[in-house]
């Protein structure tokens, strides 16, 4: 390859971003699920091996990796980290960068296009293949492995395990207003060949990983590529748990529980039915009480993901609501105040009708109020924020979490009973990750299939990077 091309995610200062504890903060004794890694460069990595990564390096690190001169450097941020990004980018071109590419869904906001020579939109290895004169053909999944842990601010790896992320389609076909990714992907969803899928699922399984995470946002919206899918699964006595709508896990439960399904990750966003109309989502209150009720005791992990702050809301209309959700005993909630991303429909309604004031794009986090609130003053709706984070967590939420925890898991990793997991958990101090000898923690581990070129073998023969 004739350029010399180096693709980084922003610099962290301190702690990785927590997909759990950014939505509670308050206790110690709690799930953790830290980003150490970055999916989609990952993939690109996986498919066009000469491009060179950084994930989530310290600002030191990424200024040293300047020094070596590149031809091409390419930013993958969202849009809360716009501002780490061009920070990042000014740094490039002092060092004499020719080119800079940007991608992810921070570069869909159109004010900060102009700071990069070349866009990439969409999941883009076949795109940055084309630019490379490289074919990139059937797209590889690669192994993305990561650390669930309980009490995180204690130690990140002493009291956790491996978890494997897997894809099984991108893109989404439903259009709910707040969601960049119509946009992103121009509103297609398109899977990922079984065949791909059952490679990274078996090297998951042959490795000793027990538990799958399927990340993406409407499994189940493809139904027979999904069947086929959760088929696989079950063939390789894997657990899994999966990001979805309601409406599709009601009517696949059942089934999918059957094959080995542990966990939901639910868009709930809103019981209130005409706030869920607005958005353009089709769930029915009505059916997340029951879904939720039915899950209780079936599922070990269940996440809610909810939103305040929509237009109709008040202080006493989301307490109000806080309350109810509660009853509901989901194991985790991610509770974020409504926030207009470009590209949006939303983001156009909410702009004309009562103005969007805030520049600093890094509120634009899900935590920040950013957009004139038509009921909802900006300090009351950060303290609302926090009430409800309050109410949904609490003591009898962190009983019942524990019990999940050392029940529920102890069984998975083969201790027949809670308190020889425990013993070995916290008298003995071993590392729950340190029973999967084939893996390093997420942040020294990278592993790549084999190259391109022997993609036809039936077993892929794995290398170090």
């Amino acid at each position: 390859m004739a350029r010399k091309i180096l693709f980084t995610t922003p610099y962290r200062i301190k702690d990785p971003y927590d997909y759990v504890g950014q939505y509670n903060t308050n206790t110690i004794f709690r799930f953790g699920f830290k980003r150490y890694i970055s999916f989609g460069l990952r993939f690109i990595k996986q498919n066009i091996p000469d491009i060179e990564i950084l994930e989530y390096p310290t600002l030191e690190l990424y200024k040293e990796k300047l020094k070596e001169g590149w031809d091409v450097v390419g930013f993958s941020f969202f849009m809360f980290e716009t501002p780490k990004a061009l920070e990042m980018v000014k740094m490039a071109r002092e060092a004499g960068v020719k080119e800079i590419w940007g991608g992810h869904y921070g570069a869909l906001t159109p004010d900060i296009q102009h700071n990069f020579d070349r866009i990439f939109k969409g999941y883009a290895e076949h795109e940055i293949g084309d630019e490379l004169g490289i074919e990139v053909g059937e797209i590889i999944h690669p192994p993305l492995v990561m650390l669930m842990s309980w009490a995180p601010k204690i130690n990140i790896t002493r009291f956790a395990y491996p978890v494997g992320i897997l894809f099984t389609s991108r893109g989404c076909m439903h259009h709910c207003t707040f969601c960049q990714t119509p946009s992103f992907v121009n509103g297609n969803q398109v899977p990922i060949p079984l065949s791909s899928i059952e490679r990274v699922v078996k090297y998951y399984a042959d490795n000793g990983i027990k538990e799958l995470f399927i990340f993406e946002e409407s499994f189940g919206s493809l139904r027979k590529h999904s069947d086929e899918v959760t088929k696989m699964l079950s063939k390789y006595n894997l657990k899994w748990s999966v990001m979805i709508r309601t409406d599709i896990l009601n009517v696949n439960l059942n089934k999918w529980y059957q094959r080995g399904l542990g966990g939901a990750f639910l868009g709930v966003e809103s019981l209130n039915q005409d706030s869920l109309k607005d958005i353009n989502k089709r769930n029915k209150t009505e059916l997340t009480y029951k879904v939720g009720n039915s899950l209780r005791n079936r599922l070990r992990r269940t996440i809610c993901f909810y939103i305040i702050g929509f237009e109709n809301d008040t202080v006493d209309s989301v307490k109000r609501d806080i309350l109810e959700l509660r009853k509901l005993k989901f194991d985790f909630y991610q509770i974020c105040i409504l926030t207009p991303l470009p590209t949006t429909p939303l983001w156009d309604e909410i702009d004309t009708k009562y103005g969007i004031f805030e520049k600093d794009y890094s509120n634009f986090d899900a935590n920040h109020i950013v957009w004139n609130h038509p009921n909802i003053p900006r300090k009351e709706m950060q303290e609302l924020l926090n009430w409800s984070l309050k109410h949904v967590y609490g003591r009898a939420w962190f009983l019942r979490m524990t019990r999940i925890f050392y029940t529920g898991f102890s069984a998975d990793f083969g201790y027949k009973d809670s308190p020889r997991y425990l013993y070995e958990l916290f008298k003995k101090g071993k590392r729950l990750n340190s029973l999967h000898k084939n893996f390093k923690a997420p942040l020294d581990m990278f592993e790549v299939y084999h190259p391109r070129k022997e993609r036809k073998e039936e077993t892929p023969v794995l290398k170090s990077a």
